[in-house]
């Protein structure tokens, strides 16, 4: 009886413990006033004039390579103009931060 008395004690002392923690505890709240940023890369813009400058303008040629034994061959050759590529940066490279939510993370 002495033991069923004394268990019956340390049960309730207990939950007089727990009840007054649990009435006591409070949770602390961090407010989140970070601020992330998503990194975004953006490339160079160029602008290219396959036009540019001038090397060789275009020409006509007659080309012939007549032997009589084999028979002749004589062409009239168009040879096109030939430009060098020129090219304008129009915005360079660079990186650019977008504002994004951050993600939840633990204190």
């Amino acid at each position: 009886m002495r033991g069923f008395l004394a268990m019956a004690a340390l049960a309730l002392s207990v939950s007089a413990t727990t009840s007054a923690l649990a009435q006591s505890y409070t949770e602390e709240v961090v407010p989140n006033n970070d601020t992330c940023y998503r990194v975004m890369y953006k490339k160079q813009v160029d602008l290219v004039n396959p036009q540019g400058v001038l090397q060789q303008p275009s020409s006509n040629e007659f080309r012939s390579n007549i032997i009589y034994q084999h028979g002749g061959v004589a062409r009239n050759v168009y040879n096109p103009a030939i430009y060098l590529e020129t090219r304008t940066v129009v915005s360079p490279e660079y990186y650019s931060m977008r504002p994004t939510g951050c993600p939840r993370r633990l204190r």
